[in-house]
């Protein structure tokens, strides 16, 4: 795969954080997050969600419903116009 835009790598990072990505699209996204400057924070941020989704869930703070929309919502990144890339 070839470089990616930010907007390419933020349309993969959730599937990065879900082991759903081919090797080869971990490393494009990896190597994209090395050289950027605002990926990494957003990366990061996501996976502050995604920790703190799994942890209430653990001890029942969510309800199931709630909890169900929030992965659903795949494309969690803000928008990529006002981002560079």
């Amino acid at each position: 795969m070839n470089e990616l835009t930010c907007a390419e790598a933020r349309d993969m990072a959730s599937d990065l954080i879900h082991h759903e990505l081919s090797v080869s699209d971990q490393a494009a996204v990896h190597a994209h997050m090395a050289g950027c400057p605002t990926c990494p924070g957003l990366y990061r941020a996501l996976v502050a969600l995604h920790d703190e989704l799994r942890r209430v869930d653990k001890v029942g703070l969510v309800p199931r419903p709630l909890l169900s929309e929030s992965w659903q919502m795949r494309r969690w990144w803000p928008d990529a116009a006002i981002l560079p890339g």
